[in-house]
């Protein structure tokens, strides 16, 4: 599907990720890390059980199937951090979505999932000041004060989407400790509100960012930092899948693979999916977002008949201190190529399984 990808077979260890990151996405179609690195004759450094799972690609969930039929709402609670509140990717969902959905969230700036469980929500702050987030009742819709509150008082729920912060998956000393937050809190909670998880994998930011509060040095070039988030999100994955009925089990959405694949293919578009501060996305990159969301959840890209104009007219947050470049959605041409990216790399890495 991305024909303008080009593979070398280099030498070194970037060069062996990047062959199979690219080769497995532009199979468009389900393969495992190390079945693809076989195939290639690579080494075999990459064989792990979070890596070798293949998942047939059955175009949509029992549950969504049915509350299709049915004329039901689908239930889709949200918790992170501002990889997700940039844009209001709640919203934007509701406007994508092919069937209709009622959603809540938990959010705070910076939160990691451990973080987010000790600190609570920070969004009176953030979706509070936006006139959108007022009700009619004058109360504001500023989502759940705490992730126990959004899932439990709530409940109950199909799905969960879940992200960390950006660089915990890549590093060992967070990812175990998100891994042990997912497995001893957040677990549980799932279990008793019913929800999936769909665990929204990060990206790779659009330059190295050094200072107080980031510093994605020492991580790698773009590709070998995403091949790092992907197997950190496997193991996230692995962990719940551990501890959650079947009908529970994890996905993975895999934003940081459909980004590596914009960047391959159109380069000057991939940096315009990004804000001014090389870390959050730009209005066209939570369109991706939302887009891979959509996939994972459905099986299929959204509808083709939104009005990217109109895609953030109900956002309680844009990006801040952003120019008005960033905050420009894509164009029509834009949303159809993204969304046909977010919806073959979901098919190719497996992430939207029938259940």
């Amino acid at each position: 599907p991305f024909s303008s990808l080009r593979f070398r077979r280099l030498g070194s260890v970037v060069g062996t990720v990047r062959q199979v990151f690219l080769h497995s996405v532009r199979a468009g179609c389900v393969y495992s890390f190390t079945t693809m690195a076989a195939r290639l004759g690579l080494p075999s450094a990459f064989d792990s059980p979070h890596l070798t799972l293949l998942i047939a690609f059955l175009g949509g969930t029992a549950v969504v199937r049915r509350h299709r039929s049915q004329g039901l709402a689908l239930r889709i609670a949200f918790v992170g951090n501002s990889i997700q509140y940039y844009y209001d990717i709640p919203r934007l969902m509701e406007t994508l979505c092919s069937v209709r959905i009622v959603q809540d969230s938990c959010f705070r700036s910076g939160a990691t999932l451990p973080s987010l469980l000790a600190q609570g929500s920070s969004m009176s702050d953030d979706f509070g000041i936006s006139p959108n987030a007022n009700r009619d009742d004058g109360s504001l819709d500023v989502g759940a004060l705490t992730v126990s509150a959004l899932l439990l008082d709530a409940a109950p729920w199909d799905f969960c989407v879940l992200n960390d912060v950006t660089l915990a998956p890549a590093r060992e000393a967070t990812r175990d400790a998100s891994i042990a937050a997912l497995v001893s809190e957040y677990a549980p909670m799932l279990r008793k509100c019913g929800a999936r998880p769909i665990l929204l994998m990060n990206y790779a930011y659009r330059e190295q960012v050094c200072n107080k509060n980031v510093d994605s040095t020492g991580l790698g070039d773009h590709a070998t930092l995403t091949h790092r988030l992907r197997e950190g999100l496997g193991a996230y994955a692995a962990a719940l899948a551990a501890v959650l009925p079947s009908d529970q089990a994890p996905r993975v959405a895999p934003l940081g693979v459909a980004m590596l694949a914009v960047m391959e293919d159109r380069h000057r578009l991939w940096r315009d999916l990004f804000h001014p501060d090389h870390r959050h996305l730009s209005a066209r990159g939570a369109f991706l977002q939302a887009c891979v969301l959509h996939c994972t959840i459905f099986g299929s890209a959204p509808p083709a008949n939104a009005d990217p104009s109109a895609l953030y007219v109900r956002a309680r947050c844009l990006g801040w201190d952003a120019p008005d470049e960033s905050n420009t959605p894509p164009t029509v041409e834009e949303a159809l190529y993204l969304s046909g990216i977010a919806e073959r790399v979901v098919r190719a890495c497996g992430a939207a399984a029938g259940a």
